[in-house]
């Protein structure tokens, strides 16, 4: 209970930090519905290691409504699947992490039996937590999103550890965050 207020009072102090450090107009866009964007934070503390995802639906599946043909079905299903793992997110050497929470929302894209109205905007989020080795000799994290999601262009990528904090825009060929 401990880890997980620690890590919300990290997460709080990161999103502070990066809404403080743009003005208001680029605090706006840092939040805004785009094709192609995906935003990650990661908090660091000790040696527990919190990622978050968020982004527009159509950023992995090319739509944003629930899947309704049998290709759209297949193409959530393996959004899951690759969400499912957090090695398909990142890679972060020379740590070594156990995955100890995850939390994976595509519900806006399953379908159901009950009509509902169609989403104009849907979201995808996923959140890791992971107990991590050596996490103080890790000075970066490698994003490979971009290997199983071509419909990513950007991500754009706020960080924060005990002694520092950050943020960078993240792309096909610079794919890479470092914090030291």
């Amino acid at each position: 209970m401990m880890m997980l207020f620690a890590f919300s009072t990290l997460a709080c102090l990161l999103m502070a930090h990066v809404a403080s450090a743009n003005d208001e107009h680029s605090a706006h866009e840092h939040h805004a519905h785009v094709h192609g964007l995906v935003q990650l934070t990661i908090a660091i503390e000790n040696d527990s290691l919190l990622i978050n995802l968020l982004a527009p639906a159509n950023s992995f599946v090319g739509f944003e409504h629930k899947a309704e043909t049998k290709q759209e079905i297949a193409s959530v299903k393996r959004l899951q699947s690759i969400l499912n793992e957090v090695s398909n997110v990142i890679t972060l050497a020379p740590s070594s992490c156990n995955l100890s929470d995850k939390t994976l929302d595509i519900d806006a894209l399953l379908p159901t039996r009950i009509e509902s109205k169609h989403q104009a905007h849907a979201e995808i989020s996923a959140e890791y937590q992971l107990d991590c080795q050596q996490l103080a000799e890790a000075t970066s994290i490698r994003i490979v999103l971009f290997e199983h999601f071509p419909t990513i262009e950007k991500i754009e990528a706020s960080w924060l550890n005990n002694n520092k904090q950050g943020a960078t825009n993240l792309t096909r060929k610079k794919n890479t965050l470092f914090w030291q």
